[in-house]
């Protein structure tokens, strides 16, 4: 247990839970869950569409407004930070 890093969305079930070895079953279910062919697809459908967002933003170079671009780069940028942090909430390593 001293190397799993509980993730936020669980953490307040987690810190719930009154022995030891129900904390323990909790961190071998997760890690099931996190290392599940399906769970492994989301996180790389994520990371697919951060590089989207990336790359969206990089190749930009139509005639669009200034104010439209500015627009553009910061519903991105917020658009990435939202899939950064899932990324890193379901990584119990990180």
């Amino acid at each position: 247990m001293s190397n799993f890093k509980v993730p936020s969305f669980i953490s307040n079930d987690f810190s719930k839970l009154p022995s030891k070895e129900q904390k323990e079953e909790m961190i071998s279910r997760y890690k099931r869950w996190s290392e599940n062919e399906f769970t492994l697809l989301l996180v790389e459908y994520l990371e697919d569409e951060y590089d989207k967002l990336l790359k969206e933003d990089e190749e930009r170079s139509d005639f669009l407004s200034w104010f439209q671009f500015s627009y553009v780069v910061i519903r991105n940028k917020a658009k990435r930070g939202f899939i950064r942090s899932l990324i890193k909430k379901l990584d119990y390593t990180a």
